[in-house]
């Protein structure tokens, strides 16, 4: 067999373990309870839950390394200030 047709029963078998699988392959308990059961309200609340979290962590993270920094910043400049009064106040 040449390359081109073993990659192509290889690509196959791939698509057909995975389509088999599928099946096997559900979210998570909880989300496979929660539709089975009908209990749709329950599950789209922690949908927006998971998503809201999600999307605000990055923001918390950077926002709070942001702030230390500049913290930091502020902290040294006048830290400068001090020790150039210091010197000045010397001669």
């Amino acid at each position: 067999m040449n390359r081109v047709t073993q990659s192509l029963i290889r690509s196959t078998a791939f698509v057909a373990a995975l389509l088999f699988c599928m099946s096997i392959a559900d979210a998570c308990p909880n989300c496979k309870d929660g539709i089975a059961n009908g209990n749709n309200l329950n599950l789209v609340k922690g949908y927006f839950w998971s998503i809201v979290f999600m999307m605000g962590t990055p923001f918390l993270l950077l926002g709070s390394i942001g702030t230390y920094f500049v913290i930091l910043h502020r902290k040294g400049r006048k830290q400068k200030t001090v020790d150039f009064d210091s010197e000045s106040d010397s001669q």
